[in-house]
């Protein structure tokens, strides 16, 4: 009976491992990867205002290398819209990091020195 017991356990175990294999872990999105990834695709957008197809390849590409998905990114705007403080802080941040933008395009593209100004979201607004 304990035999038993231990051989199956092995092949539960050897099963779990083998199952696992070759499969990259997805990272887990915090606050710094939101942040960086927002960033990122509101400078994509600005870059890629006038042309729907590469901005949407930009995504594309900017989703790609972060690891995350659409879904990833839009789950953790959910959650932040149900905590407006934490939210509010975020949003700081990315403002701060847009704002050090700025300079960099307007010496790397030559077409404007000014970003526009970020959109407050939805939880943040006044009513």
């Amino acid at each position: 009976m304990t035999k038993r017991i231990i051989i199956i356990l092995g092949i539960l175990c050897c099963f779990g491992q083998v199952s696992g294999f070759g499969k990259k872990a997805r990272p887990r999105m915090d606050d710094e990867a939101f942040i960086n990834l927002y960033v990122q695709l509101a400078h994509a957008t600005e870059e890629n205002l006038a042309d729907s197809v590469k901005l949407h390849n930009a995504q594309e590409e900017i989703f790609k290398r972060s690891g995350f998905t659409r879904r990833d990114f839009d789950a953790y705007m959910i959650e932040l819209d149900k905590q407006p403080e934490r939210w509010a802080k975020i949003w700081e941040r990315i403002s701060e990091e847009l704002e050090k933008l700025k300079p960099q395009q307007a010496d790397s593209t030559k077409k404007s020195n000014v970003l526009p100004e970020p959109s407050v979201p939805p939880a943040l607004q006044k009513h």
